[in-house]
């Protein structure tokens, strides 16, 4: 997969601009907050249609004094062109065309763009709490699979609606005995969404453990190993045990006023040498550890589509040192690449490897 053209107006800081991409790698340099990041944000928008900041960073995607803002991609798959157009309003909706048709559902973008990215912030991503590696999953599933998205979408708003009626039912505008109705939903819908977690963990694992070891050279052992809210190992055991564990919880969730179980609370345990990584783990293990979950994402959508990944790399280099960069250059190779950071020297690549040099400057990029 390749990401051939770009095209942005009226988005963050960045002028209007279209920029083409060639295979390999891409550098895009330049001083902080001059709009590395917005650029590789408006690539990661066409793939799942948010952004991969937080929801407080997410604020804003449309310059300021603008009316609204565009962006559109053209990639290249093995079945040929795939367009993805969006078209952001101030009001905060947002229309979608794939290859010039409105969409309906989020999961009908899904697959006709798929990126991996990882930042500084992900190089904590085994000392954050469980949000980081649920999103970590969630943004993995549903790239490669629309009906994943499909079901987490409607999960989301399943979920909202019982928290909704846990507060309701707390300041006793609403009737205790109507949980049940959404005890059910949640159980259907969430035991989809552990069921192809629990697969995706089986698949990943394997290959995180080859990544790990040739980045130690096998001098330690690196596990992950998925924790659902609920025991159980088939869908009927899985659904019985979630619709159980939502019933017996309602005085918990009515004293709280919000659902305690389900896979919005699930996690990753991950463990290195044996031991939790989130509390034993040196600053520099962290990092080689981050480094396999991404390299793994990286090859496990590939694995499963036969497509290589976009690869954005946010910064990334700054915060490794010599030979991890060198370890991440090796293992990159094949995947078309966005590498962006302050100083061309961090990103000493190998003669032949950099496709394209830019240097950014307030929002404005040339060669």
């Amino acid at each position: 997969m390749e990401l051939t053209h770009l095209a942005l107006s009226g988005y963050r800081n960045l002028s209007a601009l279209e920029l083409d991409f060639p295979p390999g790698i891409t550098v895009l340099w330049g001083e902080n907050a001059q709009g590395k990041t917005n650029l590789l944000e408006s690539v990661y928008l066409c793939c799942l249609g948010r952004s991969h900041r937080s929801a407080r960073e997410q604020q804003n995607l449309i310059a300021s004094g603008q009316d609204a803002a565009h962006v559109s991609a053209r990639v290249l798959q093995k079945d040929g062109i795939h367009t993805v157009e969006i078209a952001l309003s101030q009001s905060g909706k947002k229309a979608i065309r794939v290859n010039g048709s409105p969409i309906r559902r989020m999961s009908e973008l899904m697959g006709h763009a798929t990126a991996v990215i990882f930042s500084p912030e992900d190089l904590q991503l085994i000392r954050e709490g469980p949000s980081a590696r649920r999103r970590f999953i969630d943004s993995t599933l549903s790239q490669i699979y629309p009906s994943y998205c499909q079901s987490l979408q409607q999960y989301q708003r399943a979920l909202a609606q019982r928290n909704d009626l846990l507060r309701g039912i707390a300041r006793g505008i609403a009737k205790p005995d109507t949980l049940f109705v959404w005890d059910e939903e949640l159980a259907s819908l969430g035991t989809r969404l552990i069921i192809a977690r629990q697969k995706f963990l089986d698949q990943l694992s394997p290959i995180i453990i080859a990544i790990h070891e040739s980045l130690t050279g096998g001098r330690e052992e690196f596990l992950l190993r998925y924790c659902p809210s609920v025991p159980g190992s088939g869908e009927e055991e899985i659904h019985t045990e979630l619709l159980e564990h939502l019933e017996q919880g309602h005085e918990r969730d009515l004293r709280l006023q919000s659902t305690q179980t389900g896979p919005h609370r699930d996690d990753l345990s991950v463990m290195l040498n044996g031991k939790p990584a989130r509390e034993q783990a040196s600053q520099g293990q962290v990092r080689t550890c981050a480094i396999a979950m991404k390299l793994a994402q990286l090859h496990w959508m590939k694995d499963q589509t036969g497509e290589m990944p976009i690869l954005l790399l946010d910064d990334v280099y700054s915060e490794l040192d010599l030979g991890r960069r060198k370890l991440l250059q090796s293992a990159i190779e094949g995947a078309q690449t966005i590498l962006t950071c302050t100083d061309i020297d961090t990103a000493v690549l190998p003669d032949g490897i950099s496709s394209q040099i830019l240097h950014i400057h307030n929002g404005q990029i040339t060669n």
